[in-house]
């Protein structure tokens, strides 16, 4: 007997309020990407042109991400079960994807210019380093909210803080520059900031790999789990235990359960359901329930029929 649940969430007016804020970030972005390219250019400054650089990443990132967000939020079809949820993480992916380029490009540009310093408007640098660190904090802030639980706000957010150390920089750099003459401060500060972006970058990829492979969520004991479901009366064995993510917060669970004795009724089909529910967040779940008789072709497979996903 199979038995499917779902505790399906209303996730439209967190949606709807995520779009809104890309919506902002990104018109913004335009406007301090402008100001480092031209400021960039003119100062002859490598933490500016990166930075302008990453800002032009940022502003497709978070287009991409917007309309992520807006096809996630079209209905289930016939052909997609599940909706288009997974188009978040995807969009996240390509986002990380695109920042481990560009940090690869100024790593490489940063060290030709170690080995021979141009020269800086430190005073130009520094005027627009504190101009875009304002504007990228303030943006940093409007997403971080979203970021909570959402990858693919999340890597929008992370674009623009790497814009705000980029900034910082910049700040430091023109300030160096200014004050001492260290022509050098400048792509030695953009190999710092570089390095920094890629440990934000790194847990990014690593968290969007781990959905888009099926890893069980980092919240879930998977041996809590199955102990929880075989002390569960009248279980008497599990097999084919699948826990999965289809975006963040939006977690799935799939379950064959032997009873010691023939199913009468969903009672135990209940109560898998809230103890799921309650004790691992998961709402979305699916257990088949199995007479001892008559197990399904799975459980005949041997003593390795029990799956983690």
């Amino acid at each position: 007997m199979e038995h499917a649940h779902d505790h399906a969430h209303d996730h439209a007016p967190g949606a709807q309020s995520n779009r809104t804020r890309l919506l902002i970030v990104m018109a913004c972005g335009l406007a301090v990407m402008a100001a480092e390219v031209v400021g960039g250019l003119a100062a002859n400054s490598l933490v500016l042109l990166a930075d302008a650089a990453h800002y032009a990443t940022d502003v497709l990132a978070v287009g991409v991400a917007f309309l992520a967000i807006t096809v996630a939020m079209r209905p289930a079809t016939a052909a997609r079960t599940f909706g288009y949820k997974r188009a978040e993480v995807l969009a996240a992916f390509v986002n990380a994807a695109a920042l481990w380029g560009l940090s690869a490009y100024f790593l490489y540009e940063a060290y030709r210019r170690l080995r021979a310093p141009p020269g800086v408007d430190g005073t130009l640098v520094m005027a627009v380093g504190a101009f875009t660190l304002v504007a990228n904090v303030l943006l940093a802030l409007a997403l971080r909210r979203g970021g909570d639980h959402n990858l693919n706000v999340k890597a929008a957010y992370l674009h623009i803080l790497s814009d705000a150390l980029g900034s910082a920089a910049a700040l430091a750099a023109g300030a160096l520059v200014r004050l001492y003459g260290w022509t050098w401060a400048d792509p030695a500060l953009t190999v710092f900031v570089t390095l920094l972006i890629l440990v934000f970058t790194w847990r990014l990829t690593r968290e969007t790999l781990h959905i888009l492979l099926e890893g069980a969520p980092r919240h879930v004991d998977m041996e809590d789990l199955e102990t929880t479901l075989r002390a569960m009366a009248p279980v008497q064995e599990i097999h084919e235990l699948h826990v999965w993510s289809l975006s963040s917060g939006a977690d799935v669970l799939s379950v064959h359960v032997v009873l010691d004795r023939s199913p009468q009724g969903d009672q135990i089909t209940h109560d898998i359901h809230e103890a799921i529910r309650e004790r691992f967040r998961i709402d979305h779940v699916t257990v088949q329930v199995e007479s001892p008789d008559c197990p399904c072709e799975m459980a005949r497979c041997g003593p390795a029929a029990t799956k983690t996903a």
